[in-house]
C-alpha cells in the first residue's frame, strides 16, 4: 500500500488541467479539490492514503511537480484485555 502526498510549497511549476483530470480519476477525487490543494501552496498535504501500489505508480508517472508517494505500513490496533470468565 502507498499514500500519495503533495508538497506544492515554493513550486513555481503548475499542474496542467490534463494532469489534474487524470489524477482525479485515479484517486476518485474531484479535480477542483486537487486544484485547490495545489493552488494553496501548503507545505504538505495527503491526497490519498492506503492505495494500491499500481494506482500510486500510475499517478507518479504523470510527472506532477511536488507529488510523491510513501510506503504505508499496517498499524495494529491494541488488543483489549481479556475479561475474566469468573463472575
Amino acid at each position: 500500500m502507498r499514500s500519495l502526498c503533495i508538497d506544492a510549497f515554493g513550486s513555481g511549476e503548475r499542474i496542467s488541467p490534463q494532469q489534474t483530470d487524470v489524477l482525479a480519476r485515479l484517486l476518485d477525487m474531484d479535480p477542483a479539490d486537487i486544484d485547490r490543494i495545489y493552488a494553496a501552496k501548503h507545505g504538505f498535504v495527503w491526497l490519498k492514503r492506503e492505495m494500491p501500489l499500481d494506482v500510486a505508480e500510475r499517478a507518479m508517472r504523470l510527472g506532477i511537480p511536488g507529488l510523491f508517494a510513501q510506503q504505508d505500513y499496517p498499524t495494529a490496533a491494541p488488543i483489549p484485555k481479556a475479561r475474566s470468565l469468573r463472575r
